[in-house]
């Protein structure tokens, strides 16, 4: 793009435009697929409890069908959901989903997920056919958590703002 010595108005909003792109970290998908209804810490100290807990909070606003809870547990089987040390991305074989949300739970204290690994949070994926392409986001998201290792951090979150803040924090870096 070219500029001249005195920007026109126009040049300054096509300027501003390419700025804002830039910047524009994709997040978007935040505010879409993570809620404060979804967020909540736990005192629950036995992975199916937490499962059953986190997916009824979804069938409660019909977001998935009665099916949901047995693929996940399903899922569990196949083998280990934990990503990285200490956190958890649970999720069903297929996309089940009616529409795409993320069920985070902050355990008060670590529990033992699988054989070996111990967790203390938890990310219940529920992604719908038609945010497939979009939830990579999503990916990117955790798999930057694990990368910078922000487990202390998550451990501590109080809240669903303080969660959104760390995860702008996150997705500014990749």
């Amino acid at each position: 793009m070219k500029i001249s010595n005195i920007p026109t108005n126009e040049e300054l909003k096509m300027l501003g435009a390419i700025i804002q792109e830039q910047t524009d970290f994709n997040g978007g998908f935040l505010a879409d697929f993570f809620g404060a209804d979804f967020f909540a810490r736990s005192k629950l100290t036995s992975k199916s409890a937490i499962l059953e807990e986190m997916v009824n909070s979804l069938r409660a606003q019909d977001i998935v069908g009665a099916d949901f809870l047995s693929s996940v547990l399903e899922r569990e089987r196949l083998g280990s959901t934990v990503l990285g040390t200490g956190i958890a991305i649970p999720h069903p074989l297929g996309l089940m989903a009616k529409d795409t949300k993320i069920v985070i739970r902050i355990l008060d204290k670590p529990i033992k997920w699988g054989q070996k690994q111990t967790i203390q949070v938890i990310f219940l994926l529920c992604i719908s056919k038609n945010d497939y392409e979009e939830a990579i986001n999503i990916y990117e998201l955790l798999v930057g958590l694990v990368r910078e290792e922000y487990l202390e951090k998550l451990a501590n979150l109080a809240g669903f703002k303080e969660f959104i803040r760390l995860a702008e924090e996150v997705l500014k870096k990749k």
